[in-house]
């Protein structure tokens, strides 16, 4: 006997994540004596692009600070931004590739220097691009007896992106003087794969702090848009999974104010891109084990690590919480001027993590507060891990009852439910000696508990069919107290 091996290839598609942090500087427009009267500074940056070159990603974006300062016994508001462009190694990375990326800005520093304030923060680029791992494995000979273990895993077929446009506008009762802040969250809230193309539901939460003509403090609108946007995907198939995100790339809010109907009308234009991974739930059915009834086998493994993703889907956990505020008696609480999601991590189907609130304080003067809340909830998964997780602040408000302070607010979570496990492929074989034939018309074999009629066959030399045949009450796995008999035919020679 010759062994004449065939092998097949298998295309696994390993995540891999990359981060760069560079520093962004920007001049205000503010005296330092102003400067010295900063209630609170808020930073977003917008990633513009990202792509990749030869061992090496590029991107550029923008950041845009937004002072609020106090001025003549009133709250002032000055903005001033930064465009950036940097580039980092990688060295797994070539042009032909895609990179899904996102930044984040941290808490700004102030610095005073002959009169001028300047700003400056760390802005961090975190990025995902998948790099396939090509795995050869046996599949069949014609003189082996081969045991085959069916796998569902998860391919990636695509890449996309979309750049889209939000417009809306609504009207508000309050004479609208003068827009200290807006923030525009982007969550997803379902996704779903058509015949070239995958839909995304989702909603736009703008948030605008404002000041009104006929109001001595500032409060804030919150207006809810949902919008629903159609990526064209070629190859895309309504079985078809997607793993999408978003990030906004701008926005533009206009503010017009009727003094004769005694309203406000408001614009916003939000301009956001959409990018995701095309995927597909694929099979595939390596051999596991082989024997010969002729000769000896030996037998090399490989450990090839797959993943099978369940389902995109969404979460929402409610929270609320006492705010411990540090404010004499003539201090209350105003509004909240900003939310961040400090630190968040998942294990063990648990999500834990921080949240911080900056709210505004008002009495004789006015005043900001940073507050930290912990956060803990169970997230619901079928399979054993999550990927491509996103958390958003939503619906935050603050309700006093009984001279305390409760903030409420949603934690909207999006992730993939998947599975991740190990296979065992044969990644080699190597033929031995001569096996040596049992003569025996009859065998008695006495199993280990446990046993599959794939190990009984193996060790016996016979075909599954043959041992059925003969001992028809077995049921698998065995107990290991059964008695399997097997009969051969046997040249009795005559002397």
């Amino acid at each position: 006997m010759s062994l004449n091996l065939e092998f097949n290839k298998l295309l696994v598609a390993n995540a891999n994540i990359l981060s760069s942090s560079n520093n962004v500087e920007c001049k205000v427009p503010l005296t330092e004596d102003e400067g010295k009267n900063i209630l609170s500074v808020d930073a977003i940056t917008y990633l513009l692009s990202a792509e990749c070159g030869d061992k090496e990603v590029r991107y550029s974006g923008r950041a845009v600070f937004t002072i609020l300062y106090k001025s003549e016994g009133v709250i002032k508001k000055c903005e001033s931004g930064v465009e950036y462009s940097y580039k980092f190694p990688c060295e797994n990375i070539s042009s032909s590739m895609k990179v899904i990326g996102e930044v984040v800005i941290e808490t700004p520093n102030i610095n005073f220097l002959n009169g001028i304030v300047s700003l400056s923060a760390i802005v961090l680029f975190k990025g995902k691009y998948s790099l396939n791992n090509e795995v050869s494995y046996f599949e069949k000979d014609k003189n082996l007896y081969i045991k085959r273990c069916e796998v569902e895993y998860t391919k990636e077929l695509s890449v996309f992106e979309k750049e889209c446009k939000i417009e809306e506008e609504f009207d508000s009762d309050e004479l609208i003087s003068n827009v200290l802040l807006h923030k525009e969250k982007v969550c997803i809230l379902d996704v779903q794969c058509g015949i070239g193309s995958v839909i995304v539901d989702g909603e736009v939460e703008l948030t605008i702090l404002i000041q009104a003509l006929n109001k001595t403090n500032p409060f804030a609108i919150v207006k809810k848009i949902p919008f629903r946007q159609e990526v064209e995907v070629d190859d895309a198939l309504p079985n078809n999974l997607a793993s999408l995100c978003t990030r906004v790339k701008g926005s533009s809010l206009k503010i017009y104010v009727d003094e004769n109907k005694n309203k406000s009308s408001i614009s916003l234009e939000l301009n956001m891109v959409l990018a995701g991974k095309l995927l597909d739930n694929c099979t595939f059915a390596p051999c596991v084990d082989a024997y010969s009834l002729q000769k000896e086998i030996k037998l090399d493994y490989e450990n090839v690590k797959v993943n099978k993703i369940n389902a995109f889907k969404t979460f929402d956990w409610h929270i609320d919480s006492e705010l411990s505020l540090k404010s004499d008696e003539n201090s209350r609480l105003i509004c909240l001027l900003s939310d961040k999601i400090e630190e968040i991590n998942y294990s063990n189907s648990e999500i834990n993590g921080v949240v911080s609130f900056e709210v505004l304080c008002g009495g004789e003067e006015f005043s900001t507060q940073k507050v930290l809340i912990p956060i803990s909830f169970a997230l619901p998964v079928i399979g054993n891990n999550v990927c491509d997780l996103s958390a958003t602040i939503t619906d935050a408000v603050i309700n006093n009852y009984d001279n305390k302070s409760i903030i409420s607010f949603k934690v909207k979570i999006s992730y993939l439910d998947k599975q991740d496990f190990d296979v065992n492929v044969i990644s080699n074989l190597e033929e031995g000696a001569e096996k040596v034939v049992n003569n025996s018309a009859i065998s008695v074999y006495i199993p280990k508990q446990g046993d599959s009629l794939w190990e009984v066959s193996k060790v016996l030399g016979v075909l599954e069919e043959e041992i059925l045949s003969i001992n028809k009450d077995l049921t698998f796995p065995l107990k290991g107290d059964e008695r399997i008999v097997v009969y051969r035919e046997v040249d009795i020679q005559k002397n």
